[in-house]
């Protein structure tokens, strides 16, 4: 019987080579032939879903630099980052030191010289290390759920604009809800009186209050000062309607006008009845 001697290296190689065709044979089954083409000729490449049709790696989001707020973040009332969709108490509008009402309304797409809004402008404390950032703050209890960015040039402006209602005396509501007045304001530094107000009024509607004169009255308010973000004026309906969105840029016979409701079998004073605020 002839005897067999076993050489190490030769042993090595041939192990070497199990162990590489292997590892082929499982790459060739696991993810195909690396010398095969995509359905448009192109080599085929996989992604991240698991396709093989020549499509790219998808990209992550890149991730979020807290110690830099940007303009548009939104933030929960712990200052916290927020989705803008979700409910949240602040949007960030402009990094200081220029942080001012007029800044506010011209981010929210208004006019600083005849808004009037549910809003003010507040700094706030952002990220860590904490840096401030200049904010849209909605009155009282609000939380919107879109953005404020160019809002007031939009149907969804309504919630943002300040509004009265008489019938259940309050001063502020939000004119996405059913009032009976809205708030207008004059240019800064000008007189409140009934001309400065006419000119503030209609340009706020649009149109001459006098093609609306049927349905609206305006009326100055009595103790309005020239500055300050304070209203000046105050459009009202005339009759027994309700307004059921804002009258900026409104058009006669607007669907925002609707009867009035009866409050125990009794109207809502009307205009000429309602509590002396204003000067007649």
């Amino acid at each position: 019987m002839r005897s067999f001697i076993t050489d190490p290296v030769t042993e090595g190689v041939a192990a070497l080579i199990v162990t590489v065709a292997t590892v082929i044979a499982m790459y060739v089954a696991l993810f195909g032939s690396p010398f095969s083409r995509g359905s448009e000729g192109k080599t085929a490449t996989r992604n991240v879903t698991g396709s093989f049709y020549g499509s790219t790696p998808a990209e992550s989001a890149p991730a979020r630099d807290a110690t830099s707020p940007k303009t548009g973040d939104c933030l929960t009332d712990s200052f916290t980052y927020s989705n803008c969709s979700s409910q949240h108490k602040f949007e960030i509008y402009q990094v200081p030191p220029h942080c001012t009402e007029g800044d506010l309304i011209m981010y929210m797409g208004g006019d600083p010289q005849i808004e009037v809004l549910r809003a003010r402008s507040a700094q706030v404390p952002v990220g860590k290390p904490t840096v401030q950032a200049c904010v849209v703050q909605a009155d009282g209890d609000a939380h919107p759920n879109f953005s404020a960015k160019g809002v007031l040039s939009s149907a969804a402006g309504s919630f943002w604009r300040r509004c009265q209602d008489r019938r259940t005396g309050q001063s502020t509501v939000s004119c996405a809800d059913e009032h009976t007045g809205e708030y207008v304001r004059v240019q800064a530094g000008t007189s409140v009186d009934l001309s400065s107000c006419e000119r503030a009024t209609d340009a706020y509607l649009g149109a001459g209050l006098s093609r609306l004169g049927d349905r609206l009255v305006m009326r100055v308010l009595a103790d309005s000062p020239p500055t300050g973000d304070q209203p000046h004026c105050l459009v009202e309906t005339r009759g027994p309607e309700l307004l059921t969105a804002s009258i900026r840029n409104i058009r006669t016979y607007s669907p925002a006008f609707k009867p009035m409701s009866y409050l125990g079998g009794r109207e809502a004073p009307w205009a000429s009845q309602a509590a002396a605020s204003t000067l007649s």
